[in-house]
Parts: C-alpha cells; sequence; structure tokens
C-alpha cells in the first residue's frame, strides 16, 4: 500500500474539492465533461462508458486494477497519470506488474491537460456514483494553478509536433530525390574545381545508416493517414470480391465470428478501434496495434486469416512473408486462408502511341526539356492502366502461382522463370513488357487451385474488367538506346528469363530484370537473333 506524506495529503485534498467556489459556478457557464480514453482519442460524456471502452477494446479495467493493488484515491491519482503518460511512450497498454510508480511525487502530477477523470476519482474511490462537493482549500485552487502551468507545456508540445513533422517531411523529400540531390553536388563539385579522382557523392546525414528498422518505419507510417485507405476501400473490384466471398460463404465464417482479431502496426488502427465501437462490436472485434510476428494473440489458433497484403505487381511492399508467417504460427490445421491464390502474369507490349505518350511526354513540356525525367520512364516500373489493345500482340505467360496454403515464404525473396511468347501478329518493334495479377477465394483446400470456375476472385488485366483496379498494371519500357529493335513476325516467337527480387535500396522495392531475344525478319526463313536485357526498378 502506498503511503502518503503531507504534500500528498495536501494533493489529495486539492483534487477532492470543486476548484471553484458556487458563486463562481453560478457566474459562469460550464462546459460538460469529456471521459478521453487512456489509450487513443476517443471521448465519451460518461465516465463508466469510457472505462467500459478501455476494458473491452485494451482489456484495462481499471476497477479491478484498483482492487487488486488495494489502492486508495491517491493511488489512483498515481495510476491514472502513469497509465496515460506510458500509454502515449509505448502506444500500448503499459505494464503493471511493478508498484515502482506509486513511489515518490511523480505522478501526482497531471499527465493530460483538463483531465476530468482525475476530477471523478474520488467517487471511484469511495465507490459513490454521485459527485461530492467540498468548498476549496488554500489560497489557490488545484485548478487554477494546474492551468497556469498547463498553458506553457501546450505551447511547447504543439512546437515539438511541428519540428518532428518538418523532420519528416525533409526525410521523405531527400528520400525521394536522393539521386538528384547527388546529382546535383556532383556537378557542383565538377564545376568548381578538377580532381585527381572522382569526387564522393553527397549523402544527407538523415540517410546515412538507413537500416530495415527505419525502413519499416516509413512503410507502416504511410498507411496512418485516411487517404491511402479511402483509395483501396473506393476499389470497387477489390472491395467487392472480398465483401462477396464473405457474405456468400457465411457458414465457414459461422454466420459471424465468435471472435475477430485485427492487426495492424500503423496508426491507423486507432481509427479502427473507434469504428469497430462505434458499431457496436467491441465485444467481438479486438484491435491490436504491432507487428503480426511480435505481438501475441490471445489465442492459440485461428479458424480463417484473411489479409489483403497484394501490393503493386502484387510482391511490392513485401507484406506477403508476414501473412505466411502468421499461417505458419496461427492457423489451425484445417484452417483457410482469403484470398487462396494469387498468380502473376507477363506479357509483351506494343503500342506505340501508348509508349509515345509515357515517353515522349518529357521531351516537350510547354516549351521545355525534361530529358532526365524521360530517363526514368526507362528506369522504373511504372504504373498505369494500359490499353487491352497493347497487349494483344502475344499471349500471355504465368510468371508466379501461389498456393497460399502451402507456399513456402522463405522463398520469397527471389522468383525467376524462363519465357516464350508466340506473337500473334507483326510488330515493327517490341515496346516493353507489362505485369499484372490475378486473385482467386476458395471456400475449402481441397479443390485443384488454378482451376477457372471459382465465383470468386478478381483480375488486374487490361481491359478484363469494366472498373480499374487501384493497382493498375505494372508497365516497363525498352531503352531504345540500349537494346536494338527489330521488327517481328507474327508467329514468331521471343525467348527469355525474367528474374524478380528484392532492392538492395530498400527491401519492400522490387527489382525485375528481364533478358529476352527475338529473330531479325530478313528475306529467308533464318535470321540472327538479337538479345536484349534490362533492369526496372519499382520503388
Amino acid at each position: 500500500m502506498d503511503g502518503s506524506s503531507s504534500s500528498e495529503t495536501q494533493s489529495l485534498e486539492a483534487l477532492n474539492l470543486e476548484y471553484c467556489s458556487d458563486d463562481d459556478m453560478a457566474d459562469s457557464e460550464v462546459e460538460p465533461e469529456r471521459f478521453k480514453s487512456f489509450f487513443d482519442e476517443k471521448e465519451f460524456s460518461d465516465l463508466q462508458k469510457m472505462l467500459d471502452y478501455c476494458n473491452w477494446s485494451y482489456g484495462f479495467d481499471l476497477t479491478s486494477i484498483q482492487v487488486d493493488m488495494e489502492l486508495d484515491e491517491i493511488g489512483l491519482i498515481k495510476l491514472v497519470n502513469y497509465v496515460r503518460s506510458e500509454s502515449r511512450r509505448i502506444d500500448g497498454v503499459p505494464d503493471l506488474s511493478s508498484r515502482t510508480f506509486l513511489e515518490g511525487d511523480r505522478y501526482l502530477k497531471p499527465t493530460m491537460a483538463d483531465d476530468a477523470v482525475l476530477f471523478s476519482l474520488p467517487q471511484l474511490a469511495s465507490g459513490s456514483a454521485t459527485a461530492t462537493q467540498q468548498e476549496t482549500a488554500g489560497t489557490e485552487s488545484y485548478s487554477m494553478l494546474y492551468k497556469k502551468t498547463q498553458h506553457e507545456l501546450r505551447l511547447f508540445e504543439k512546437a515539438k509536433e511541428d519540428m518532428l513533422h518538418m523532420r519528416a517531411q525533409m526525410d521523405d523529400f531527400l528520400r525521394n530525390n536522393q539521386e538528384t540531390v547527388e546529382q546535383l553536388c556532383d556537378k557542383r563539385c565538377e564545376d568548381s574545381q578538377t580532381f585527381s579522382e572522382p569526387p564522393k557523392k553527397a549523402i544527407h546525414p538523415f540517410l546515412i545508416g538507413q537500416s530495415k528498422e527505419d525502413d519499416d518505419a516509413d512503410y507502416f507510417s504511410s498507411y496512418n493517414y485516411s487517404a491511402i485507405h479511402e483509395t483501396m476501400l473506393k476499389d470497387k473490384v477489390r472491395t467487392g470480391a472480398y465483401r462477396d466471398f464473405v457474405y456468400d460463404n457465411k457458414d465457414i465464417f459461422t454466420a459471424g465470428a465468435a471472435k475477430v482479431i485485427a492487426v495492424d502496426n500503423s496508426g491507423i488502427i486507432d481509427k479502427t478501434r473507434e469504428i469497430v465501437f462505434e458499431n457496436g462490436l467491441g465485444k467481438i472485434v479486438q484491435c491490436l496495434r504491432g507487428k503480426i510476428e511480435e505481438v501475441k494473440l490471445p489465442v492459440e489458433k485461428v479458424d480463417i486469416i484473411i489479409s489483403e497484403w497484394m501490393g503493386y505487381c502484387l510482391l511490392y511492399e513485401a507484406m506477403l512473408e508476414s501473412v505466411l508467417w502468421a499461417r505458419d504460427r496461427y492457423l489451425s490445421e484445417d484452417g483457410l486462408m482469403v484470398p487462396s491464390h494469387a498468380s502473376l502474369y507477363l506479357s509483351p507490349l506494343a503500342d506505340p502511341e501508348f509508349v509515345d505518350n509515357l515517353a515522349l511526354f518529357w521531351q516537350d513540356i510547354y516549351g521545355f526539356k525534361m530529358t532526365c525525367m524521360q530517363r526514368k520512364a526507362y528506369e522504373e516500373v511504372m504504373i498505369q492502366t494500359v490499353p487491352p489493345q497493347g497487349v494483344q500482340c502475344a499471349n500471355k505467360i504465368c510468371i508466379l502461382e501461389l498456393p497460399l496454403h502451402d507456399t513456402d515464404r522463405h522463398g520469397l525473396g527471389l522468383m525467376q522463370k524462363e519465357f516464350a511468347f508466340v506473337m500473334k501478329e507483326d510488330m515493327d518493334k517490341l515496346d516493353g513488357f507489362v505485369i499484372w495479377f490475378d486473385i482467386k477465394f476458395d471456400r475449402t483446400r481441397k479443390p485443384d487451385p488454378w482451376r477457372t470456375d471459382s465465383p470468386w476472385g478478381f483480375t488486374t488485366a487490361p481491359g478484363k474488367s469494366l472498373l480499374n483496379t487501384h493497382w493498375q498494371q505494372g508497365v516497363m519500357l525498352i531503352d531504345p538506346e540500349k537494346n536494338q529493335s527489330v521488327k517481328i513476325q507474327k508467329g514468331e516467337r521471343a525467348n527469355g528469363h525474367i528474374t524478380v527480387k528484392a532492392a538492395a535500396s530498400y527491401r519492400r522495392a522490387l527489382e525485375i530484370d528481364i533478358t529476352w531475344n527475338t529473330k531479325e525478319i530478313s528475306g529467308t526463313d533464318t535470321g540472327s537473333r538479337f538479345k536484349g536485357s534490362q533492369t526496372w526498378l519499382l520503388q
């Protein structure tokens, strides 16, 4: 039991007061109290509703903790301030196995401005549901002293938030424009003096020693904001496919699951909790923030894992490995993966008008040449909506099949495939390659995973749906300065090899390398083969 010193007793007396006299109350308008959740931004007009919300959503039962720890009013004050302080720092429920927070006066100071919970602690400690008024003691009420000190603290916190936001913006700018900054630095060095050896590239100190943890932090923070989720939810092909599968198969979802566990490592999970509670699902849906590999689920096994892990060109963002880790750790022996199958396709591209709009566009921008931007068009995978006629020149090739119940998560870092296209029409030249993917849902693990009669699923192929998905297609243009163009006849074959792997610069990005060869058309039946090779980056 925490002892109470004289200073603690005075602080307790101050908190037990109404903070202003009856006359003052009559002369001023009193705003209704708002009780803020200990762990997110949700607010309530009633203290008990807030406590119930924290219990249902986070497993934090203040009343039970008070009884178990035998806390008096001073102990409750320290507990509330400690929980608010630690939940901000760790973004979760703090560890209460130690009673060290009860020692000293540190947590007698309120953590949150105008914390209505602190005003109601006397009732919690005594078990009374109604407030009792007491006369103000001392020369100045606790409330007045508190408000004076909190004004400066609010100004400091606002300045701190502004500085962190500016730092994040600068990091993003430098990361996205690093090559341009380096080239500019090199050019200035070359113009100013002659070096006996090439000058070293300038690297911003924020980018030195970029680690996997830094990459992950940037990745997950990109999902903190509403815009990206609005884009995905408005993708009717994607969202409708998941909805239809769940609604059409309510029997395997037990017509309403007994327990649903939502796991996300971005800040959007806080909004998810609010949505869950707002829709009356707090006793069924539990939201956990963290990586699936690091959080501990409240159950040993689950019956279904449902996830939308697909990125551009299917594998961008590298989230599939985490989903398969969850499968290996938590999915029951006869459990179901949703979706159940994914297929990645490659096709040659032949559409001069479409390609000119992408690449030659940069040659004249309102009278200005932007050659450096044109080079990027041949170095990067561009996410575009490809006209259906652009991929009608040859057959498509499936370069990767992923039956998600059986796929080995350890082999996802490198994908290699030989391919051979048969041209369906004469072509002046090969403009590039296009990548897209198909997704299938199945209600059982047993059937042939590549059957075509499953009513659930969708494709991101060019022109196969009335609506485009937000994934569109991945376009890789052949650089005419590095690879010779030759005419190809109908019936000719283009052979090649594709490698897809994680980029060295950023593990969630992709590096795609394709080598190919085609036959030159000549006056005879035979002709020499022309080889090409190129690498594209998707970042």
